[in-house]
């Protein structure tokens, strides 16, 4: 019986060490399927300001990435929400301070991707700023959110 189990090792030995010769990996993937809903967030910040994270939530989902803590002037962040229950989909919201402006800035964006429905974005700015958003209504959906001064050089 030992015999046998070395004879049948070998070959399986000969075959892992061929394919890492070949550069093939060992390593087997371990990715989590995909969510059955999903949102695709990206901030558009288009003013003279940083942002700096102030609070989030997601009331149904799970963060697969989180919002980042700043966000710098004339740049664009990314965050990812996902399902990740039965016959759900995913809702969350995000704040962020915008700095240097007297206390009145800031950016806040919320996101619904139901299982059930229409999916729904909304934006809201405070001081001399304003937050619009655009989005899909698709399963695995892409919104954008454009943070603006409302007035020239804020």
């Amino acid at each position: 019986m030992k015999k046998m189990s070395v004879f049948l090792a070998l070959p399986a030995a000969f075959l892992l060490t061929a394919l890492l010769s070949t550069g093939a990996s060992a390593e087997v993937s371990h990715r989590r399927p995909a969510s059955a809903f999903a949102a695709y967030v990206t901030l558009f910040n288009q003013t003279n300001h940083v942002l700096t994270f102030r609070a989030s939530g997601l009331d149904h989902g799970c963060w697969n990435t989180y919002p980042p803590s700043q966000i710098q002037p004339h740049t664009a962040v990314y965050w990812q929400s996902d399902s990740c229950g039965v016959l759900t989909g995913t809702e969350g919201w995000v704040t962020y301070t915008i700095e240097r402006s007297g206390g009145q800035g800031y950016a806040y964006a919320h996101w619904n991707v139901p299982f059930s429905g229409s999916n729904s974005f909304d934006g809201t700015a405070g001081g001399l700023f304003k937050m619009t958003a655009q989005g899909n209504n698709e399963r695995h959906a892409q919104v954008n959110y454009f943070l603006e001064c409302v007035i020239p050089n804020c």
